[in-house]
């Protein structure tokens, strides 16, 4: 499996329902890059909570993980999806490769 997509609301930098972020991701590998202070690590670090790939105290929903809106209130909720679709088999290596 691979990751195909995440959208993200309401995480750190990412705003409400009417700025969702989208970002798709193709088979193979890809590279997020991009200048300082873009959300690069919000983005790993979302994709990080979603499937659960840190332990259990990174895992744990901070303060500073709620986005504050313009009227400086904090977002009540934070919402990250992601779609995992299923590699070919001719792409799974195994032991005898």
């Amino acid at each position: 499996m691979y990751l195909s997509e995440i959208q993200i609301k309401n995480f750190r930098q990412f705003g409400a329902e009417e700025q969702i972020f989208c970002v798709s991701f193709h088979e193979g590998m890809t590279a997020l890059g991009g200048e300082n202070d873009v959300k690069k690590s919000s983005v790993v670090d979302a994709i990080r909570h979603v499937h659960l790939t840190r332990d259990i105290e990174f895992m744990r929903p901070q303060p500073d993980d709620f986005h504050i809106r313009l009227d400086m209130q904090p977002a009540v909720d934070v919402t990250t999806c992601s779609r995992l679709l299923k590699l070919p088999d001719s792409s799974v290596l195994t032991g005898d490769q």
